[in-house]
Order: C-alpha cells, then sequence, then structure tokens
C-alpha cells in the first residue's frame, strides 16, 4: 500500500496523487502544474503513472491546477470513473474547455512564428474535443455518501469551502488485514465567509494529506480588507482611476461580485461601472446561481430575495473579444475583473499591456500569485515587464487585499486539522512552497506535537510501514569514529540525532552524519543567470542580467520612498505575539514616533514590525513595510499603508538606510542583530551619520552594552563608537533621543 506524490509537493500547483494497493490504483486529482515554463513543460509528462491500469480518480474540486490534465488521462488509455460532486463536475466541463480552447489558439500562435523559424510544431496537451469524453466518465457523488471506488477502497466526501462543489476525501484502503485510513484535505476554504459553507473536516485519520498554501501566516481580516476595497474605490471615483482586478473564474470572481453588490446597496457613491471580461467568470457566476442550494444558508435568503439582481443586472459582462475590445474606448472610473488570476494567460493580459504604464492604474492583487508568474512579478514591485513581447512600464499602483483569498489561513488550518491531530494522526504536507510548509510544519509540531512530512514530487510513502517525518536522518556513529572524537566506544553503532556540536562535526569530517539531501533542496525560484552566479560560474555574461534585476529594484524603491521622509526604521523580532510586552512596547513606540510627525517604516512582517505599523495606525500617522520573502516574515502585516516588495537583502538594506533618520532597535534575533551592527558600522566608518541608534528594551539589552563595554577596554572600539548608540524603555524618551541625535552636529 504505497503513496505516491505525483506534484503540489514544494508547490503549489499540479496536485496529483496516486494510491496504489496489490489490487487498486486509485488518483486523487490530476492538475496542471502552472508559472514558469520549465515549470509548465511537466504537464506533457505523465512519467510512470498508468492511466488504463487506474481504476478510478476522485476530485477534490475543480480549480484548474487540480483538474487539469484530466483530458490526457482518457487519451492514454484511462476507462474508470471520476468521482466528484455535482457542482465540480459541472465547474470541471467549465475549466477544462476554457483550457482546451486555449491551448488550441495558443499553439496555433505560437506555430505561426515557429514555422517562419523553421521550426517543428508545438502540440497542445489536448484539444476541445478531448474534454466531452473525460467528462462522460463522471459519476456524482453527494457529501457524506460512501462510496466504492476501487476494489478494497472506499471514499466520503466532506465540504471544504474552497469553491463552489470543493470537497475533502476521506479514503479508506483495505490490503489484507491491513486498513488505513486517508484525508486528502484538497483546497480549504475559510470560515464565515460569505457564499459558501465552512469547511466540514473529517475526524478519523490515520494519515491527512493537508493543503499548507498559507500555512506560515494568516490572512488579514476580511472586515480591514472590505474597509481596503471601500477606501480603494471612493478614490478611483474621486481620482477617475481604473481598477484591473485579475481574478480566478470560479470563486474569486463570485466573491468579488458579492461584496460590490454590497458596498452598492449600502453606498450610491460607490456605484461605478463594472466589466466582468471573463467568459468563464460569467458562465461559473451563472453555476453559482443553478447550485445555489450548496451555498450557505445567508447567501441562498438574500438570492431567494432578489438581493443580487439589482446588482448583477447593471453589470456588463463581455463574452465575445469584440466586446472585450470595447471596454478600452470605455470612460473612467471603471473596474475590470478578468482572468486569469495568476496573470498568466487570458484577457487580463491585453488590460495590463494597455493600462500598467497609466500611474492612474490600479491594480488589485487579490490571491496568491505563485512564483514566475506575471501576477507575482508585478506584486514584488517589478519597475518593468514583459506582455506578449513588448515590454511595459509599471506607473500603476498595485495593492494586495489578501483577505479576500479563498484559501485557509494558518490558525483556520489548525481548526481543521485539530480532531485528527488529537488522534495523533500522522500529517503530511503538500500544496505549499517550502517556506509555507516549513512554518506551518513547526505550528504543528508546537500545538500538538505533531512531526509533520514534507514530500517532494515523485516521492513515495509506503503506508504499511513505520511511519517516520521528514527531517534529519539518525546518525549512526561507528566504534573507531565515536572513540577518536572522545565518545565511549558503544558496544554497537550508537543512533543518534543528527546534532551541530563539536563532536558531530568532527564526525562528518570522516564522511558520516546525516543525509541533507532533501534539507538542500530549497526551491529557490531562480533563473539560469542566477543559478550560474550563485553556484560560482560567473561570467561577465551571467552577472549582467542579475545586476540589472538589482538596479531594478533599488530604482523601484527610490522612487516608493523618495516621498514619504521623514522616516524611523523599527526593527526586532517577527516572532512576538500580540500578547506579549515588547508588541505592547513596540506599537507604543509607533503611535510616539506617529505623533512627533515620523513615518513608521518596518520590514512589513507580523511581531514587531506589525506592533509599530500598528501604532503608527492608531494616532493617524502614515506606516509602510519593506516586505522580503523569509521563513517568519512571508506576507505584509494589515497595518501598512503600502508595501515595498523586495526580492533582494542587498536592496532591502540599502533602502531602509537611505530613508530613515534612525533606527530604533527592538528585542529581535540573527536579523535584527544584523542590521544593528550593519548601521553601527557604517556609522562607525563615518559612511552614515548623524544616525540615532536607539536600543528599547534594557533587560534585553543590557548583556550587549555590557559587552560594547569590555570591546572598549580591549581597544578594539574606541569610546566615541558608542555615543550614537542609546538605550530606553521610554517610547516617549525614543522619540527625544531621536530629535537629539538628529540635531547633533
Amino acid at each position: 500500500m504505497r503513496l505516491h506524490f505525483l506534484g503540489a509537493a514544494g508547490e503549489v500547483t499540479g496536485s496529483g496523487y496516486l494510491l496504489e494497493t496489490r489490487k487498486a490504483k486509485v488518483l486523487i486529482d490530476f492538475g496542471m502544474f502552472q508559472g514558469r515554463k520549465a515549470t509548465q513543460a511537466q504537464n506533457s509528462k505523465l512519467g510512470k503513472l498508468k492511466p488504463a491500469k487506474l481504476d478510478s480518480v476522485l476530485l477534490t474540486h475543480a480549480h484548474l491546477d487540480h483538474c487539469g490534465r484530466l483530458p490526457m488521462l482518457f487519451k492514454n488509455g484511462f476507462q474508470g470513473r471520476v468521482y466528484g460532486t455535482h457542482a465540480t463536475r459541472d465547474v470541471a466541463r467549465l475549466i477544462l474547455s476554457d483550457s482546451a480552447h486555449i491551448q488550441k489558439f495558443d499553439a496555433q500562435r505560437r506555430n505561426k512564428y515557429r514555422q517562419r523559424a523553421g521550426k517543428s510544431d508545438v502540440t497542445p496537451l489536448y484539444a476541445p474535443t478531448d474534454v466531452s469524453p473525460i467528462m462522460k466518465r463522471f459519476k456524482n457523488v453527494e457529501l457524506g455518501d460512501v462510496r466504492d471506488v476501487a476494489p478494497g477502497v472506499t471514499a466520503r466526501f466532506y465540504e471544504a469551502g474552497h469553491i463552489l462543489g470543493s470537497t475533502s476525501i476521506q479514503v479508506t484502503v483495505k490490503e489484507g488485514t491491513s486498513e488505513r485510513v486517508i484525508v486528502f484535505s484538497g483546497d480549504i476554504g475559510r470560515n464565515n465567509m460569505p457564499l459558501l459553507r465552512n469547511p466540514d473536516p473529517p475526524q478519523e485519520a490515520d494519515f491527512v494529506l493537508l493543503e499548507s498554501t498559507y500555512g506560515d501566516r494568516e490572512h488579514r481580516s476580511i472586515k480591514a480588507t472590505e474597509r481596503e476595497l471601500k477606501q480603494t474605490l471612493r478614490e478611483a471615483r474621486r481620482n477617475g482611476a481604473r481598477i484591473l482586478i485579475p481574478a480566478f473564474s470560479v470563486g474569486r470572481t463570485q466573491l468579488l461580485l458579492y461584496y460590490l453588490a454590497q458596498l452598492n446597496a449600502e453606498d450610491g457613491s460607490m456605484n461605478i461601472p463594472v466589466f466582468l471580461d471573463s467568459p468563464m467568470g460569467i458562465k461559473a457566476t451563472e453555476l453559482y446561481q443553478k447550485h445555489v442550494d450548496t451555498l450557505d444558508c445567508e447567501t441562498r435568503t438574500l438570492a431567494a430575495r432578489g438581493h443580487f439582481q439589482q446588482f448583477l443586472s447593471k453589470l456588463t459582462t463581455t463574452a465575445t473579444v469584440e466586446a472585450s475590445k470595447s471596454i478600452a474606448s470605455a470612460p473612467d472610473p471603471c473596474i475590470i475583473i478578468a482572468g486569469s488570476g495568476m496573470c498568466d494567460g487570458g484577457r487580463i493580459m491585453h488590460h495590463l499591456k494597455h493600462n500598467l504604464y497609466k500611474d492612474s492604474t490600479v491594480m488589485i492583487a487579490m490571491g496568491f500569485m505563485a512564483h514566475g508568474t506575471l501576477g507575482r512579478r508585478l506584486v514584488d514591485g517589478a519597475e518593468r515587464v514583459r506582455i506578449h513581447g513588448q515590454e511595459i512600464v509599471v506607473n500603476s499602483r498595485v495593492l494586495t487585499m489578501g483577505g479576500f483569498s479563498g484559501h485557509a489561513g494558518q490558525s483556520e488550518l489548525l481548526t481543521w486539522a485539530d480532531g485528527m491531530a488529537n488522534q495523533k494522526a500522522k500529517f503530511i504536507l503538500t500544496h505549499g512552497e517550502d517556506s509555507q510548509r516549513q512554518g506551518f510544519r513547526q505550528k504543528l509540531r508546537s500545538r500538538f506535537e505533531v512531526n509533520a512530512h514534507c514530500p517532494y514530487k515523485e516521492d513515495q510513502i509506503d503506508l504499511l510501514s513505520r511511519f517516520r517525518a521528514s527531517g534529519p536522518k539518525p546518525v549512526s556513529i561507528p566504534r573507531d569514529v565515536a572513540h577518536e572524537i572522545g565518545e565511549d566506544a558503544p558496544s554497537k553503532e550508537s543512533e543518534v540525532t543528527g546534532s551541530n556540536d563539536r563532536k558531530f562535526q568532527q564526525f562528518w569530517k570522516h564522511g558520516g552524519g546525516p543525509d541533507f539531501s532533501r534539507l538542500q533542496r530549497v526551491p529557490l525560484d531562480l533563473d539560469e543567470h542566477e543559478r550560474q552566479l550563485l553556484s560560482g560560474d560567473i561570467t561577465s555574461k551571467t552577472a549582467v542580467p542579475l545586476i540589472n534585476e538589482v538596479s531594478r529594484e533599488l530604482k523601484s524603491g527610490m522612487k516608493m520612498l523618495a516621498s514619504v521622509r521623514p522616516c524611523v526604521t523599527v526593527f526586532g523580532s517577527a516572532r512576538f505575539k500580540p500578547s506579549h510586552r515588547y508588541y505592547q512596547l513596540a506599537r507604543d513606540v509607533g503611535r510616539e514616533l506617529a505623533n512627533a510627525g515620523y513615518t513608521v517604516l518596518t520590514g512589513g512582517g507580523p511581531g514587531v514590525m506589525e506592533a509599530a505599523n500598528r501604532g503608527a495606525r492608531d494616532v493617524g500617522g502614515r506606516s509602510l513595510g519593506c516586505n522580503i520573502e523569509l521563513p517568519h516574515e512571508q506576507m505584509p502585516n494589515p497595518y501598512v499603508d503600502e508595501v515595498i516588495h523586495f526580492n533582494y537583502f542587498f536592496t532591502r538594506k540599502v533602502m531602509l538606510v537611505r530613508y530613515s533618520q534612525a533606527f530604533v532597535v527592538m528585542p529581535g534575533g540573527f536579523g535584527t542583530m544584523d542590521e544593528l551592527f550593519e548601521a553601527a558600522t557604517l556609522i562607525q566608518c563615518k559612511k552614515l551619520g548623524p544616525f540615532p541608534l536607539v536600543l528599547v528594551g534594557r533587560d534585553f539589552w543590557q548583556g550587549l552594552v555590557n559587552f560594547t563595554r569590555y570591546m572598549l577596554n580591549q581597544g578594539v572600539i574606541s569610546s566615541g563608537d558608542l555615543h550614537f548608540t542609546r538605550l530606553t524603555d521610554s517610547p516617549k524618551e525614543v522619540v527625544e533621543m531621536i530629535d537629539r541625535g538628529i540635531n547633533a552636529t
């Protein structure tokens, strides 16, 4: 009894898992890989999967990254059944038909240029005619029903609350005298969101494959996101802006229409023309009306009262290409909703190409943007992008509103997992990039004492053998090596856990030690010239593209920060929770700085950064975040007025020093110390100044202060090197120290 991972393992696309026994083969999801070209190239490869030998397919839901390759199964001999809810079947037909047409026209366009270059034609993964045969293999299931899906295999479907028809699936497998219960979470939705019912997790499992898209972070509250959307629409109406919203046709589009209808009903001044420029989004909205019985109670009641009809009657839908093109001449302000959600295709590409260069344009990113997509580059602050082979300068504002996400945040995932975790089920984290998986893995361990497994594509697990979560493997110490490093020689080889102490470092020198091959597989989103630079194979040819990228990021940061002075940057640990006294202290510091007229600048993450930004917002001050993806610092906190995204430590460090009047250093770890000592070095070398460094938290920093005195006694620094550093516990004194330091001669 084995489980094979075919995708969505260390990434968020390409979901597919093969469950195999001696008598049965069941495939759970079979989605498309999305993102960079190298990632998409995996779509045509079936690998060891033999569709003709499959008994059945279980489909959690019908997003493209979960169902997008189903037609390839029938093309390659699949004759079994596809099990999913009735709504999932209808959405899958829509998604797959759209995908087939896009592939067809994309291939025609590419082949026109390839033929001129003497290259062979590219072939779509499947044609529109390949969709109908796989749809005929579908068999509808109801929530809660138990179905026999293969010899010795039954499946039960539970509400997942992610999109229309979405489910989690509990699979029970019997092989001989052994039985295992495996739960496939699919994509888990959020609690108390409009339209959909709350997720209903199974309570029994031996193994749980749990998605981790947002496993290391929380979403901004939906109320705060509603306020932000309302404020953005007001500004757009006042400034005559064109708002572009790339949205997934199924799920996010309908949620957005719900909120626009609500705002329109509450406030007539919010009545801005809305274009739904997505043929699939139009049809998906009709499916939500068809399957209204699957939606939550409130939505069914509102629909019965005709609550949405007035707004929908004003909505301009553009099903044809000609109608889509006519939007270009529509007067502003207006809102344009178009696919695809990650800006990796669809009509949104044309709207971006014709509007990104205008500073009056606003783009709102409402969901996750995978590495390698145009949407990710825009969210990360790209200054220029290429669309349809044309270079486009980005002068528009790009906002993120993660509160509209259809994926559960960290606490919601923990709530979903609670029942099974308390029964000590084995957790396997999928559908998440490594930073998200590792963040959530740590949370599972601290909350439930569960050591989750993080597999990669093409890995497999024996479900009948003793399960061991991924991580450093045990170290077997040979007797001769144990003697040489000073250990008592064991009677047989000792098995211990890998460690970083001196003795094990010596042991590693002898060729022993744990297998770190898995730990080294960090999914850096690098292109070829970046890989060459990091591998040490540097030439002027390989260096120039990365240097240009860093240069563009510097220019973009300077452009955004030049008008926000005076700024004070607040550093500190991302790990402090709102209940921690250092969080409260940082919030008070943020308030005092804002009251004194300073813009509060942070890394934009949680903990101290969130607290300082929050304090500034408490008193109506300005609050900015310079965000970069780190293990505890993945997404901007909800208290920043504007976010500047960086890919490189170097560029963010330059921006913080260049545009700050002072640094306030709260208690923190290595990252905090790094920023502190870099600034101290620049000041000591007269490259920066006058520039106050204020350490807040006497009990935390007193040891460091004592050590600097020891350094002074040893003659490695001079007394003048200590004058720019101040220590306090008082937020009011922080401002006084900064003011005095800035005015010092």
